[in-house]
């Protein structure tokens, strides 16, 4: 079977392969419907390809059929000389008897069927049984049609002409939906839906006869809908854990303590739905009044009323912090050397997160130009190093910025317990102090070649990573003196924490060189493209990959590494300020 488009020019197959068809008709969910006089079948082919037996007598002789806009088939078993009716969901049903060898049949949006049959044509009023006859004198009829104005065409093979019958009286109407008829007589439409598509609205004709005068008017039909589901569902804050689902009806949201109000926005599914917010109507897509939010947990009600009546109810759980509160002890803690302390718990302690990162990591300070290396003072005074440009200090609210050393393309940057600062330059190969107010101190000239990373413990003890001689230095604190620490090939990062202990990138590995000589240890391998190292406050490492664009902390204990940020391009130096944030 194919079809041929609209404008005749190109066809295309549209079933295949089918298993012999004497005539076609297709209904308007574009269902065809194929009828073969060998095998006495007739077959439904949905326009998936799909197809149903809806009828099978192995000595039937299907004489012509039509298909109605609901999907009842109506048709002539020309064996039996029966009328028959097939429904949408299969039944078969027997109108009327008596028919010979029909030539057209034509089905009315009033369920009124006309047969063409020895020169004449014949009308079956819905729900009788005995057809009348309506218009006679043709010659051999080749079939017959009707319009929603309820117009009958009739094709004469002999005289070669289509004549109409027009109505004279009564109203027509296009196909209603199935279970629907309208009254010829009075026009009253009536009966029980069985197929109206939900909340579709879709428009029918009427048209009423007064002899040669008719008139026509609109009538608009939906059925009602069952879906009281939600489309989606936002929030003026926090977001929905999980991600929202029309079928997941149970939802979590966490505020800040600051957060004192919530708006809910739902969009209804079905635009025929209602939906109330806490048990006030709001409609869909608009905001609901302020809720206000208590500390703790506070539940909040979603229910959308489908247009059938039934409800669903989504329910979220909004937990909003308390103020945070941390107190340790007030009297000062004296410690002797080389004893293991009692641990120090933390009392009143309320509404303190679980360790974790805020994700995606937001811009602080934007427009500085190329960088290699960061540090942070006590104060929170954030310095950049390296590149193009010269040293610089940033205020802690990322206002103000202040050049500390003019001379450009330092390789990195460390800042000792009073806040005196020490940039490393490759050439020429020295480091240079600075006081925490930004005045020089003095150089210092070890033997050098191109050192590219710089570190300090609490000692003030200096630490150097020396490309050109592959190996890793100490310079005791206030001298020239170097103590070697590490030789190996491709040093490139290092940092130091308060002890002593010595970290370094080393191709794809970070290792660490225990402060007391031990064997260096690995703390993480297999890592691509490392381009920074850092440490926090508790001794945690930190480290960034420029190929895949992330930062991640080692946790320690041979824990997975933990995402601190992704999506960062051009990667170098990274640093953890004093209140535990990154940056980079």
């Amino acid at each position: 079977i194919r079809t041929m488009a609209a404008d005749g020019q190109t066809n295309t197959v549209a079933i295949s392969p089918v298993q012999g068809s004497d005539d076609v008709e297709v209904d308007a969910a574009n269902n065809v419907y194929v009828h073969n006089n060998g095998y006495g079948t007739l077959r439904r082919y949905a326009p998936n390809g799909t197809n149903t037996l809806l009828y099978d007598r192995f000595d039937a002789l299907i004489r012509c059929f039509d298909a109605d806009a609901n999907g009842n088939v109506y048709f002539v078993d020309a064996g039996y000389g029966q009328l028959k009716k097939v429904a949408a969901n299969g039944t078969v049903t027997t109108l009327a008897s008596g028919f010979g060898r029909p030539n057209g049949i034509a089905v009315d949006g009033s369920g009124n069927v006309f047969v063409a049959i020895s020169g004449k044509v014949l009308k079956l009023a819905a729900g009788e049984t005995t057809p009348v006859e309506i218009s006679t004198g043709y010659g051999t009829i080749g079939g017959i049609a009707i319009d929603k104005e309820g117009r009958i065409y009739v094709a004469d093979r002999t005289n070669e002409q289509i004549y109409r019958i027009d109505p004279t009286g009564g109203y027509h109407s296009d196909y209603l939906p199935d279970g629907l008829t309208i009254n010829e007589t009075t026009g009253v439409i009536s009966g029980t839906p069985i197929a109206i598509g939900a909340s579709v609205l879709k428009n029918y004709t009427i048209t009423a006869y007064n002899g040669a005068d008719k008139t026509s008017t609109t009538l608009g039909i939906a059925g009602k809908s069952q879906n009281a589901d939600l489309a989606n569902l936002q929030l003026s804050k926090g977001s929905l854990s999980p991600g929202f689902a029309k079928a997941t009806t149970s939802y979590n949201v966490h505020v800040d303590n600051t957060i004192t109000t919530i708006m809910v926005t739902p969009f209804n599914d079905d635009p025929t739905a209602t939906v109330k917010v806490n048990a006030t109507s709001v409609t869909s897509g608009t905001a609901s009044l302020p809720i206000n939010l208590n500390v703790g947990d506070n539940t909040i009600t979603v229910i959308v009323t489908a247009s059938e009546s039934n409800t669903k109810t989504y329910t979220l759980t909004v937990n909003r912090d308390g103020p945070i509160e941390t107190t340790y002890p007030t009297t000062t803690q004296t410690y002797a050397l080389n004893v293991p302390i009692t641990p120090l718990v933390p009392a009143g302690t309320r509404f303190v997160s679980p360790p974790g990162f805020g994700l995606p990591s937001t811009v602080w300070k934007g427009g500085l130009g190329s960088g290699f290396d960061l540090a942070v003072d006590t104060a929170n005074n954030v310095y950049i190093a390296g590149g193009s440009q010269p040293l610089r200090k940033i205020s802690p609210d990322g206002q103000t910025v202040t050049v500390i050393d003019a001379q450009i393309n330092s390789s990195s940057v460390t800042i000792d317990k009073l806040g005196n600062i020490y940039t490393l330059y490759e050439s020429p190969a020295l480091v240079k102090m600075y006081s925490s107010n930004g005045t020089f101190i003095k150089n210092i000239t070890p033997a050098l070649d191109r050192p590219v990373s710089i570190a300090v413990d609490a000692k003030q003890n200096l630490y150097i990573a020396d490309f050109g001689t592959n190996r890793i230095i100490k310079i005791l604190a206030g001298s020239n003196t170097v103590v070697p620490v590490y030789s190996g090939s491709d040093i490139r990062y290092i940092e130091a924490d308060a002890e002593g202990n010595v970290f370094y990138l080393q191709g794809r590995s970070i290792y660490k060189i225990p402060a007391n000589g031990g064997a260096t240890v690995t703390l993480a391998s297999g890592i691509d493209a490392l381009s920074s190292i850092a440490l926090d406050a508790s001794g945690k490492v930190y480290y960034s990959n420029s190929y895949d664009k992330f930062i991640a902390m080692l946790p320690g204990n041979g824990r997975p590494a933990v995402l601190v940020a992704s999506n960062l391009q051009n990667l170098a130096g990274i640093v953890i300020d004093n209140y535990g944030n990154t940056l980079s």
